[in-house]
């Protein structure tokens, strides 16, 4: 039971690891040039963002988180493929709070503390909770609009 809890968990993470070369120490920008100023303005509102991503997440309007994600993964997966996907996870997210965020270069880190139940195919068992941390990938867009950027399955 506890090999199948550790494996829905490992498949429902959200975080993945820096690009090679990126800091995860917070940039400051220069303020002069606009993609200084977007970057600035994405990681204002970055934390909103992940928030509003979460909290479609739990409510399983799987199609509008769609919307959060980075272009280029939209690129790849369509809504359609996306909604497929995260309907048959397995585990139910009860609770998300994105916290501490960390930028360099229009790369984000930012931790979530999330909560979830999982229900257990063995019998007795039943649903199981429990909580934990994830630490996601944003990227700031030329835009100025933070978008999460999903580990790559491997």
């Amino acid at each position: 039971a506890l090999l199948t809890v550790v494996a829905l968990l490992a498949g429902c993470q959200s975080g993945g690891s820096r690009p090679d070369g990126a800091s995860a120490s917070t940039n400051a920008t220069d303020g002069g040039s606009a993609p200084a100023a977007a970057a600035a303005k994405g990681e204002a509102q970055l934390i909103a963002r992940a928030n509003e991503r979460w909290q479609l997440l739990i409510a399983g309007k799987f199609a509008d988180a769609y919307d959060y994600l980075s272009p280029g993964f939209r690129e790849v997966v369509d809504r359609d493929e996306y909604v497929q996907t995260m309907a048959k996870r397995q585990v139910f997210w009860t609770k998300a709070v994105a916290g501490d965020q960390e930028c360099s270069d229009g790369l984000c880190r930012v931790r979530v503390d999330v909560s979830y139940t999982v229900n257990m195919p063995v019998m007795g068992v039943g649903e199981v909770s429990s909580s934990t941390t994830v630490i996601e990938n944003w990227l700031i867009g030329e835009d100025g609009v933070s978008y999460f950027v999903p580990a790559r399955n491997r």
